[in-house]
């Protein structure tokens, strides 16, 4: 009597769920690869997006070490000469 009971208990207490719906009909097959192209797609112009800055950034870091070789060969060449000049007139 008591399992009895207690199958009636849970039976009144259990949340009704919604029909089976199965998911391998062909229309939601199609959507699920439809859903994994775009996330490949998404994925990819993500990567492209990641590469294109990473090769901007260092396209500017290349200008800036080169601006500043420069500079210091500009400089490094600026003292050379004044300490040849004052050499020379000493």
């Amino acid at each position: 009597m008591r399992i009895r009971e207690k199958t009636l208990a849970i039976q009144k207490a259990s949340v009704p769920l919604p029909p089976y719906v199965p998911t391998s009909s062909p229309a939601m097959v199609f959507n699920q690869s439809e859903i994994t192209k775009m996330a490949d797609i998404e994925f990819r112009i993500w990567m492209a997006k990641k590469l294109i800055e990473k090769v901007e950034i260092q396209s500017k870091e290349f200008k800036e070490s080169s601006k500043m070789i420069q500079e210091l060969k500009g400089a490094t060449l600026r003292k050379n000469q004044t300490e040849l000049l004052e050499l020379k007139y000493s």
